[in-house]
């Protein structure tokens, strides 16, 4: 199974957030973490780390598409994930990227 989780720009807390919920459910063999903005050195280092795959892109839906149809998959917006989830002082999540 993949996982696939996507941001605009993939920080500290999204890769902190993936790894814990990787470590309740142990049943992904490939995670790809899709973005648009460059990404950081501390950033890459963890994700280098910890095995995962970085996907840069322009066009969100396409590359979307693509990595779904390699096989079985769960998407994850990742503002609606971990530590940021706990962040919204509304108490409400977005239904969906308004930014891409």
């Amino acid at each position: 199974m993949i996982f696939i989780g996507f941001r605009r720009q993939i920080g500290r807390d999204d890769i902190l957030g993936i790894e814990e919920y990787l470590n309740k459910y142990k049943e992904f063999d490939e995670i790809y973490i899709v973005h648009k903005e460059t990404l950081s050195d501390v950033v890459k280092k963890m994700i280098e780390e910890r095995g995962y795959k970085t996907v840069q892109t322009d066009f969100l839906r396409k590359t979307l598409k693509e990595l779904k149809s390699k096989g079985k998959n769960k998407t994850f917006f990742l503002d609606e994930f971990g530590n940021r989830k706990l962040r919204n002082p509304c108490g409400r999540t977005l239904s969906r990227p308004q930014y891409w």
